[in-house]
This record gives C-alpha cells, structure tokens and sequence, in this order.
C-alpha cells in the first residue's frame, strides 16, 4: 500500500487549514505559551473544535488538562 491509498481511504478526512482556523491557531498558541503548546498542538486543537472532536487519544502531555483524553 501507498500512501496515495491511505489519503484516499473514505475513511481519511483530509483537512486544510484556512485563514479561519489559522487566526483561531495563533490565538490558542499564544493563550497557552506557558504550557510548550507547540503551534501544531493549537492547529490540531483548533481542527478538533471545527469538527466537535472532544476528546484525543495519545500520549502528548501538552494536552491534558485542555483536551479530555481517551485512555
């Protein structure tokens, strides 16, 4: 399998980032700085209230306490 197979999978979302969730981003970036929030966690935290996504399942500790996890 290549990976032109799994971006097409129907069980793939593919998600792009517009100017929307781009300034939604820099803001949650900088409204947890003091937590080493990388700015691919606030995309991604971002992404997952565009979509209603509550909880994450993972092992990133920058996340607990902002993100419900899944254990």
């Amino acid at each position: 399998m290549d990976i032109s197979e799994v971006i097409l999978s129907p069980r793939i979302k593919m998600v792009f980032v517009d100017a929307r969730i781009l300034e939604r981003s820099i803001r949650t970036f900088k409204k947890y700085s003091g937590r080493n929030l990388s700015f691919t966690d606030a995309v991604s935290m971002e992404i997952m209230n565009e979509f209603g996504i509550t909880k994450y399942f993972g092992f990133d500790a920058h996340f607990e306490g902002v993100v419900e996890k899944i254990l």
